[in-house]
């Protein structure tokens, strides 16, 4: 900043919860040693779910998996909403166990092509949905 005042920076990109806890600052000349703790702890609503894809699906039931998204600091749940193509109106179901990260979608119509997009949940709210993935259940029983 000056001839006798400097400034050190330290940025983290692109968090992980492995990157949280304590970060230790130390500033040190021929007069002294100085040090200083500072606690990362960032906490959010998580990120949606990605790279959703079809597992398996029947005559009345569509199996989707997905990839979880940082969860902001906390445990998280899921939510698959649903709906048939060209619908306005959705279905949701809550995934159980909490910590799955694949789900049997049933009852369904068959010969229906559907919409899925799953939303993540932690304790400090909902994620967005995440990207929309298609699929066309079977015609036969």
């Amino acid at each position: 900043m000056d001839l006798i005042t400097w400034e050190s920076i330290l940025e983290v990109y692109n968090v992980e919860s492995r990157d949280y806890g304590p970060y230790e600052c130390i500033a040190r000349n021929e007069l002294d040693t100085v040090a200083h703790e500072v606690i990362l702890e960032v906490s959010s609503v998580p990120d949606p779910p990605t790279s959703l894809k079809i597992l398996d699906f029947t005559h009345d039931a569509v199996t989707i998996s997905w990839v979880p998204g940082f969860n902001g600091g906390f445990e998280q749940s899921y939510k698959i909403r649903y709906a048939k193509v060209d619908s306005r109106f959705h279905r949701y179901v809550d995934v159980f166990p909490e910590n799955e990260t694949s789900f049997t979608v049933t009852p369904l119509a068959s010969g229906t092509e559907f919409v899925f997009s799953v939303q993540a949940i932690n304790s400090l709210g909902p994620s967005n949905y995440s990207q929309l993935i298609h699929q066309e259940t079977s015609g036969m029983v």
